[in-house]
């Protein structure tokens, strides 16, 4: 691949009983014709200017599209993502914004009242408590005051002084 290709990736349907990729109306391995979603794979190693690998070779993969077009869509965020250079893989994000991610997706396909539910939760309790924990951690007392630290050089440095507590 040619670095002024770009990234290269491929959409296809995958059988959401057998977990194989469907090339054709059927699954290979057990037959059904209408359990399958669609799927994506792309590269995402990155290379020099000559083209070569800078890496070993990672890819990224998606599943659950419910339309061809939509796993297309997906792949080609992904693409002009890498290319920019703000895609950020999933297992360095923060909890905060895994879970804003999650509920904004939908949390996996599920009713709507749960769905309020978890978003209830993750806005309430765990967004917020997160909060309060480093606002907290921030404030905590581990390093000295200023003016205790140079009341506490001067009592080093000058023994006949009177001690600061």
């Amino acid at each position: 691949m040619s670095p002024s290709r770009g990234r290269q990736g491929q959409v296809f349907k995958w059988c959401t009983r057998c977990n194989v990729r469907v090339p054709e109306r059927r699954c290979p391995k057990c037959g059904a014709r209408d359990s399958f979603t669609w799927a994506f794979v792309v590269a995402v190693t990155p290379k020099d200017a000559q083209g070569q690998l800078l890496d070993k070779r990672k890819q990224k993969w998606a599943q659950g599209f419910a339309t061809r077009a939509a796993a297309q869509d997906a792949l080609n965020e992904l693409q002009v993502e890498k290319k920019d250079g703000t895609y950020i893989d999933p297992s360095r994000l923060t909890l905060g914004t895994y879970l804003a991610t999650w509920v904004k997706g939908g949390c996996g396909g599920v009713r709507p009242w749960t769905l309020k539910g978890y978003e209830s939760v993750v806005r309430t309790r765990l967004q917020a408590d997160a909060a309060a924990k480093f606002s907290a951690y921030l404030s905590a007392p581990s390093a000295p005051a200023p003016e205790n630290l140079a009341a506490r050089e001067r009592s080093v440095s000058d023994p006949d002084s009177a001690t600061v507590t």
